[in-house]
């Protein structure tokens, strides 16, 4: 029972800061530059203005992001069947069988291109390690083109009180917070 209640909490948690995030970024962007180039199978990229969130509060200055190829039909994207559009990189909430809670979570807004990475453990250093590591390799690019991506690194106030409510970015980011 105590373990469900963790779980739910969680859960509404990740969905209040996506929901945050997705509400900011169309809130303060503007159009594109240039339309993707979508007859390729290799990553497409398009360049966009989009709020920065560079280790204070979410929505201050601006960024390019970039676009990448249609992933959400692979076997290790899950569908958030709460949200459709949204879906879960590599791994939900969900305990594993022995109550163990992932060190992260990332979801991926398919409408606005967004990428929210929810560390969920513990030393928070290297939940984000892990978390970096997992998007570099399975997106297949440079942690360079990582840092032009639309996204958002954070923490329920539940694991950890200082970083909750800020986005801590990439480690290895301009502007990421030194954990």
């Amino acid at each position: 029972m105590e373990n469900s209640m963790k779980n739910l909490l969680i859960i509404s948690i990740v969905i209040v800061i996506l929901l945050g995030g997705i509400l900011l970024v169309l809130k303060n962007q503007k159009p594109a530059t240039s339309a993707p180039d979508t007859t390729s199978g290799a990553a497409y990229f398009s360049t966009t203005t989009v709020p920065e969130q560079v280790g204070t509060n979410f929505g201050q200055g601006t960024t390019t992001a970039q676009v990448f190829r249609d992933f959400t039909h692979e076997t290790s994207v899950i569908p958030d069947s709460q949200n459709p559009g949204n879906y879960f990189l590599g791994q939900t909430l969900t305990a594993d069988k022995g109550g163990n809670i992932p060190a992260y979570v990332i979801g991926y807004d398919d409408k606005e291109k967004f990428f929210t990475v929810t560390l969920l453990t513990e030393p928070l250093k290297d939940a984000r390690t892990q978390a970096e590591a997992y998007l570099k390799d399975f997106l297949r690019i440079s942690e360079s083109d990582m840092c032009k991506l639309k996204y958002s690194v954070g923490t329920p106030i539940s694991v950890n009180e200082k970083y909750a409510g800020y986005d801590l970015r990439f480690s290895f980011c301009p502007g990421s917070v030194s954990l």
